[in-house]
């Protein structure tokens, strides 16, 4: 089972780094999936939810005796709604958003803060395939605003920053409304 090599894996890594003060779980498996076949589905949930849960859960174990760390986790904005085309992918991304979210609040008594980096598209091989570069942007302005978001130990940071609200209105607006849209 690749999750029970996990912590020997990281207690490998970790040593050989000279210790963990900061850990991004950075997953890009985002499959479209308007048939739901379990062959696009299930890679997303094991790989978006679980492998995220075991890796967090080992970082906050070690960062908890350490005193102090940062965990962040790439969900996306797509965690903000259901998406007729990427249903898993949303869920997952939601999955891992609430989980931080949950986590943040006793991890801030051991001194671990929790960012949940929320990016929007940012052209890569997962977004290649997209016609539309609608908001789209390139990876190294995405990175440096990562970067400056895990430096400023944010809870939560959209990247870019406009995508807050487009997400929060995503997250509001009525479901008929979205389904018109084929959102």
């Amino acid at each position: 089972q690749a999750f029970d090599r996990i912590s020997d894996t990281l207690d490998g890594l970790v040593e050989d780094l000279g210790g963990m003060d900061w850990i991004i779980y950075v997953t890009g498996l985002g499959l479209t999936d308007k048939n739901f076949a379990p062959e696009r589905t299930l890679p997303m949930v094991l790989t978006n939810t679980a492998g995220f849960t075991a890796v967090f859960g080992y970082a906050l174990q070690r960062m908890k005796v350490e005193g102090h760390g940062l965990i962040a986790g790439i969900s996306s904005v797509m965690e903000a709604r259901g998406s007729t085309h990427t249903a898993t992918y949303s869920a997952t991304k939601a999955f891992m958003s609430r989980f931080m979210e949950g986590a943040r609040h006793k991890a801030k008594k051991w001194n671990i803060d929790i960012c949940d980096l929320r990016p929007g598209y940012i052209r890569t091989a997962m977004t290649e395939s997209n016609p539309s570069t609608f908001l789209m942007i390139d990876v190294e302005p995405a990175a440096k605003l990562i970067y400056k978001a895990l430096r400023a130990k944010k809870d939560v940071a959209y990247i870019p920053g406009w995508w807050s609200p487009i997400a929060s209105v995503i997250r509001n607006v009525p479901g008929w409304a979205l389904k018109k849209i084929g959102y």
